[in-house]
């Protein structure tokens, strides 16, 4: 223990030429002067001792007409005095230390797994509405409340997972299995009826058909049958195949959507905005001043570049227009909006027959828009025989 406590003070490795170390050891001791790792070589008597000890061994060690040469300082305060030399290097490293720990803190990347039919883009999208995007603090977010966000913005979802590991928002999800289960063509499977409903177009293309249009079918029933009877020299029997054919059903779906009639005229004057998302903040950048009624185009949730390289700041940017720097949509832009309004309304197993719409208010610049969806769903699922 005395050892150690000695060690923690600053010592040094000293030197003393001597023909006589047991004497000048001898004399040491007796005078209460600590020393330790004492060896003796080629008329050089070498040991350590500590820093406030050097005084007091050259005046011991004088009848020897020699004294203690301090060969290499060692120890505690010599390592202060190392860092108080190097003050510069150590306060930047300090800085950098601080930095790391800070930024640590915050989750600067989002990965989603599993994702099928569901776009990314949009499961971000949820999330940046909720207020959990990149930048954002590790506390702050409830992993549980970011599953319940995707759970509730996708009905397609089945399952979500979140975790956070470093500085990255892990999220896995499952998403709901489509009507139509895919089994390699290899494998026999019947076609039969996702849901109870009445056959408006019927197709076979391999199998044995079991049903027909105007049929009213019920969850389960056999639509095309991968059983193919054969007669071989009067042997009859059956031949499993994978059965392929579709058989539809309509039905009418009403949606309420809201668009701008407005466009901006190509290569038109408008003002600059952006809303950056830093540190669970929004920070506003505007080049000019927005005048009141102006129309706006939004880009939303872009990464601010420097160069070549993304960075982990999110930001929305916003171009508004006077009206006098707008024209009127046509009706087939128009229409194209409301068509693709419906197609992110409608499930992978339907396609639009026809649509309808009826404009029932308008507000400013935008027209709130009821549209009737005539679509064609695909009632046939696989069941392997």
């Amino acid at each position: 223990m005395d050892n150690i406590l000695l060690k923690i003070k600053s010592y040094n490795i000293i030197s003393v030429k001597t023909r006589e170390p047991e004497k000048a050891l001898n004399l040491i001791n007796r005078n209460g002067i600590a020393i330790w790792d004492a060896v003796y070589d080629g008329n050089i008597l070498q040991f350590k001792a500590v820093n406030s000890d050097v005084s007091r061994l050259n005046e011991v060690l004088s009848v020897f007409t020699t004294e203690a040469v301090v060969e290499k300082q060692l120890g505690a305060q010599r390592a202060l005095r190392y860092i108080a030399g190097r003050k510069a290097f150590f306060s930047s490293l300090a800085v950098v230390v601080a930095a790391i720990l800070f930024f640590a803190s915050f989750i600067w990347k989002i990965e989603i797994y599993g994702a099928r039919d569901v776009e990314t883009s949009d499961i971000l999208n949820a999330l940046y509405d909720n207020g959990i995007r990149q930048s954002t603090k590790k506390s702050s977010i409830d992993t549980k409340e970011a599953e319940i966000v995707i759970l509730e913005s996708f009905s397609g979802i089945a399952d979500a997972m979140c975790e956070i590991k470093g500085s990255v928002l892990l999220i896995s999800i499952v998403e709901r299995e489509t009507p139509l289960v895919q089994f390699d063509k290899s494998i026999p499977v019947d076609l039969i009826a996702a849901t109870d409903a009445t056959v408006m177009e019927y197709e076979v293309y391999n199998g044995t058909p079991n049903a027909h249009v105007g049929k009213e079918v019920k969850e389960g029933d056999t639509l095309i049958s991968g059983l193919v009877p054969y007669e071989y020299r009067n042997e009859k029997g059956y031949q499993k195949v994978h059965a392929l054919g579709v058989a539809l059903t309509y039905e009418q779906i009403t949606m309420n959507t809201s668009i701008t009639l407005y466009k901006p005229i190509v290569g038109a004057e408008h003002v600059a905005q952006k809303i950056y998302y830093l540190f669970s903040r929004e920070f506003s950048a505007t080049n000019g001043q927005i005048e009141e009624g102006s129309l706006f185009l939004l880009s939303e949730k872009q990464n601010v570049r420097l160069g070549w390289i993304e960075l982990p700041i999110l930001y929305d940017e916003y171009k508004w227009y006077t009206m006098d720097n707008c024209m009127h949509k046509g009706d087939d832009e128009i229409y194209g909006e409301i068509y693709n309004a419906a197609l992110a309304q409608i499930s992978p197993k339907q396609s639009v027959r026809s649509i309808a719409y009826h404009i029932d208010s308008l507000e400013g610049q935008n027209a709130n828009i009821t549209v009737l969806i005539d679509v064609a769903t695909n009632i046939a699922i696989e069941k392997e025989i």
